[in-house]
């Protein structure tokens, strides 16, 4: 018999959901098909209609949860004014150590992965998918690689969760927990503080004393200190980069406040948006609509669907798509979300024509012509 595309679909999903949750509760090694398919609800011989091997659902399942992981940094970071501080606190934590099966795939396998040849390649396509992800949406010192420090990051908190997992002395796993969150916090004021005095240093390239021009010279800081100070400064200065994160993250701070008591991080604020205009719409048309891709969005959705504020069901015409409406309580958060929009356009402190302008050059540069 074969089954809807849809329903094939979910169930494979529910496999990936409950093989993910096994493999890093026990291990690959620990966690039978059987096992897999019994907690999945569906019979052992289901299982070869979705997947080839177990190697083919390890490597399946540890994306899945690696993919899960970066939604995650991706929650944490749109929703915090301290990301990096925050993330930490999520990842160093207790029930981070003591919960395994729902908690980042890196720590839990990749002892595991390291002696299954099999799965290195999808292993090492998602690390350096974090590495990447870690690079672009933490705050990094400017005086070196963002990329270096991500992976120095990442290697610091994997680590101390296996040791922390690994020892049988509890005040020593906290410890070990503890100790790796304050010394990377403070690995980035220091850096900070390194970069601020770096700024505070006078000027000398300007013409000066002959006297004091020769004591420079015969120290040489007349000639070390203008160039590491510039190059600093060239980086800040005409980085376009810089100028839109810092943007994004202002943004993302206006609207917190605003937003925290009626339940809604920045993203779902978008979404409930796009709903406003127009509902129902597809998950493809909604995504496209603000730029998410259906492994970002989807999650978003799932939540929203949780807290009540829009249903999720499959299109009867065509079963293939999931249509998303508003209930009725999202439905009534219309004008307080509305009021937002109007409470932010305030604090941006811009005329009409300064919004305006300001909106087309961003959309321009998100959707360029052509792509």
């Amino acid at each position: 018999m074969r089954y809807p595309a849809s329903q094939t679909a979910e169930r494979r999903e529910k496999i990936l959901e409950e093989a993910s949750r096994l493999f890093r509760g026990k291990g690959i090694a620990g966690a039978s098909i059987a096992q897999v398919m019994k907690a999945s609800g569906l019979t052992h011989g289901a299982f070869y209609a979705h997947f080839d091997s177990k190697d083919a659902l390890a490597c399946a399942s540890l994306e899945h949860a690696m993919d899960q992981l970066a939604l995650r940094l991706r929650d944490t970071v749109s929703s915090s004014d301290t990301p990096k501080q925050a993330f930490l606190d999520r990842y160093l934590s207790q029930g981070h150590r003591d919960h395994p099966e729902a908690g980042c795939a890196m720590p839990a396998l990749a002892i595991d992965v390291a002696r299954e040849p099999g799965m290195r390649r999808s292993f090492t396509g998602r690390v350096a998918g974090m590495i990447e992800s870690f690079s672009a949406s933490l705050p990094w010192r400017r005086d070196r690689s963002r990329e270096d420090q991500a992976i120095g990051f990442m290697s610091a908190i994997v680590g101390a969760m296996v040791l922390a997992r690994a020892v049988d002395d509890q005040p020593l796993s906290d410890r070990i927990l503890q100790a790796t969150r304050d010394e990377l916090l403070a690995g980035e004021q220091a850096g900070a503080a390194a970069v601020q005095a770096l700024d505070n240093i006078p000027d000398i390239s300007r013409p000066v004393a002959p006297k004091i021009s020769s004591e420079l010279d015969n120290i040489g800081l007349k000639k070390r200190v203008p160039a590491k100070k510039a190059a600093v400064q060239r980086e800040v200065g005409t980085q376009l980069s810089f100028a839109l994160y810092g943007a994004a993250n202002r943004m993302i701070r206006l609207h917190k406040p605003l937003l925290e008591p009626l339940g809604l991080t920045f993203p779902q604020y978008l979404v409930m948006l796009e709903l406003f205009t127009d509902a129902p719409r597809t998950v493809g048309d909604l995504g496209a609509a603000l730029g998410m891709d259906t492994g970002t969005i989807t999650p978003l959705l799932k939540r929203l669907e949780v807290s009540g504020m829009v249903t999720r069901a499959r299109d009867k015409s065509d079963e293939r798509r999931v249509l998303i409406a508003l209930t009725d309580a999202g439905e009534g958060l219309r004008e307080e979300l509305w009021a937002v929009t109007d409470k932010i356009k305030t604090a941006c402190q811009l005329t009409e024509d300064g919004l305006e302008a300001l909106r087309g050059t961003l959309k321009a540069f998100a959707r360029p012509a052509g792509e």
